[in-house]
C-alpha cells in the first residue's frame, strides 16, 4: 500500500505571515498516477516536497499508507524523487550513477524477509541440514547492506526497462537530456520504492524528447505498479498521462478529478480556463427569457440555450444578471458555404482576423468579439488570412455559463464516448 493523505495541513514558510498551504485535504490511492497542475507559486511543488519530507508542515496531518509521517525523516519514508535538473554525479558512470541509493542504504525489512525466505527455499532444496540452514539464515538476516552481486542484479534489470544497458560505463555528460533523464528514473527505480515523485521531470527536454518521456513514464507507472506524484506545468502531460489531476490555485485545490471531467464539468471559471490547449474563450453575456425559453445576450445578439445546457433550471434565477459565456476555441465554428443553412442565423458574428496561426493540421485564428479577444481553432484546410473578415459561429450546445463568483452553473451534456471493439 502507498496511500497519501492531507489532513487539514498548512504551510507558512518562516517569516511569512500569509500561508502558501492554507488547508489542504487530499487523499491520494495506492498505485494511482496523479499530476499537480496550477500556475507558477500554486502550491503544487510545496505539495510534492511535503510528502518526500523535505518541507516541514506547520500544521495537519499527512499519513502514508495511513501512518502519520509529519516527523518522519525523508529518509526512513522509502520514497524517490526525481527532479527536474536530474541530479546526477558527473564523476560516475551510468551503473554508478544507478546503484548510488543501494551502496549508501541499509536494506529495507520487507528486502530482508524475503532473502530469508529466498535462503530457506533454496536450503530445502539442496537438503541441508537444520543446522545448515539456520546458520545461513542467521547470515542473511545479519547482512544489512544489499551485496555486490545483488547491486548488480538490481541496476541490469533496471537498465533493460529503461534501455540504458549500452550507456552503463559512460558518464552523464556524454549522454542527450533524454537518457540523463531515464539514468535519474533509474536511480529512484532501483530502489523500488513505495512512491515516486517527479517534479517537472521533462520540463529542460525538447519537445519530440519531451513526447517520447511522456510515454515512457507512462509505460514505467504501469510496469512498477506503485503510486506517482507528478508535478508539472504542461497540460499535454497532466491530460495524457494522469489517472486524476488535482488543479490549483492559490494553495488551495480547486478540482481533483478525472482529465475527462476536467476538460467538460469545470467546476469554475478557473479550472475551464486552465485545463484546455488553447484555454477556452469567456465573453461577456446576460441571461435573459423570450417566449418561455432562457436565451443568451452576447455583443446584441441572443440564442437559445435552454435544451442545450446541464443545469439549465438553474438559469431561471440568473435571468437579467450579467455573466460570462464561455466557449472552447474548437467549439467556435468556421462558416462556410457547406455549413451555413444549417447554424442558427443568431449564433453567426461577422469577425476580422488578427492573427493566423498555421499548425499543419489545425490552424488558430484570433480576433475580436463582444470586446475580448478569442480564438478559433479549426481544420488547416480553410485557407484563412491575417487581415480576413470572417464569420463564425457559437455552437449554442457546447456553452458554459459562469455566475459573479466565477462558479460554473451550466455546461453542455458530455458529449457520448464512443466504445469501439472490432474483431477482425
Amino acid at each position: 500500500m502507498a496511500s497519501i493523505e492531507f489532513s487539514n495541513v498548512v504551510k507558512i514558510y518562516e517569516g511569512k505571515s500569509k500561508p502558501v498551504i492554507p488547508n489542504l485535504n487530499l487523499k491520494i490511492e495506492d498505485k494511482e498516477f496523479i499530476i499537480l497542475v496550477g500556475p507558477s507559486g500554486c502550491g503544487k511543488s510545496t505539495t510534492l516536497r511535503m510528502i518526500a519530507g523535505l518541507e516541514d508542515i506547520s500544521r495537519g496531518t499527512l499519513r502514508i499508507d495511513g501512518k502519520k509521517v509529519n516527523d518522519v525523516p525523508a529518509r526512513d519514508r522509502d520514497i524517490a524523487m526525481v527532479f527536474q535538473s536530474y541530479a546526477l554525479y558527473p564523476n560516475m558512470t551510468v551503473y554508478k550513477n544507478i546503484a548510488f541509493p543501494l551502496k549508501v542504504r541499509k536494506i529495507p525489512k520487507a528486502e530482508i524477509e524475503k532473502r530469508v525466505e529466498s535462503v530457506k527455499a533454496l536450503c530445502k532444496e539442496k537438503n541441508l541440514s537444520p543446522e545448515e540452514t539456520e546458520k545461513k539464515v542467521k547470515a542473511a538476516m545479519s547482512q544489512k547492506k544489499y551485496t555486490k552481486e545483488e547491486i548488480d542484479a538490481k541496476v541490469k534489470a533496471v537498465s533493460k526497462i529503461l534501455d540504458l544497458d549500452t550507456y552503463l560505463d559512460r558518464k552523464p555528460g556524454t549522454l542527450s537530456g533524454g537518457q540523463r533523464q531515464r539514468v535519474a528514473l533509474g536511480r529512484a527505480m532501483v530502489r523500488s520504492p513505495k512512491i515516486f515523485l517527479l517534479d517537472e521531470p521533462l520540463s529542460n527536454l525538447d519537445a519530440k524528447l519531451r513526447t517520447e518521456m511522456r510515454s515512457q513514464i507512462s509505460l514505467l507507472h504501469k510496469q512498477l505498479n506503485t503510486t506517482f506524484v507528478y508535478v508539472t506545468h504542461d497540460q499535454t502531460e497532466a491530460m495524457t498521462v494522469a489517472d486524476r489531476i488535482v488543479v490549483f490555485n492559490k494553495g488551495i485545490v480547486q478540482q481533483f478529478d478525472t482529465p475527462r471531467n476536467l476538460y467538460e464539468r469545470p467546476v469554475n471559471k478557473f479550472v475551464a480556463g486552465f485545463i484546455g490547449s488553447p484555454e477556452m474563450n469567456f465573453l461577456p453575456a446576460k441571461i435573459v427569457s423570450e417566449d418561455g425559453k432562457v436565451s443568451v445576450d452576447i455583443a446584441d445578439r441572443k440564442f437559445d440555450v435552454s435544451e442545450t445546457l446541464n443545469k439549465k433550471h438553474e438559469l431561471d434565477s440568473y435571468i437579467g444578471s450579467e455573466l460570462t459565456y464561455g466557449v472552447r476555441p474548437e467549439d467556435i465554428i468556421l462558416v462556410t458555404n457547406d455549413n451555413v443553412d444549417s447554424l442558427p442565423k443568431e449564433t453567426i458574428y461577422k469577425v476580422h482576423v488578427k492573427i493566423a496561426e498555421f499548425l499543419g493540421a489545425e490552424i488558430y485564428l484570433y480576433f475580436d468579439l463582444a470586446g475580448v479577444q478569442c480564438i478559433c481553432r479549426t481544420s488547416a484546410k480553410y485557407r484563412v488570412n491575417y487581415g480576413d473578415d470572417i464569420y463564425v459561429s457559437l455552437n449554442p450546445k457546447k456553452a458554459y455559463i459562469f455566475n459573479e463568483e466565477s462558479n460554473t452553473i451550466a455546461f453542455p451534456e458530455p458529449s457520448s464516448e464512443i466504445k469501439i471493439n472490432l474483431d477482425i
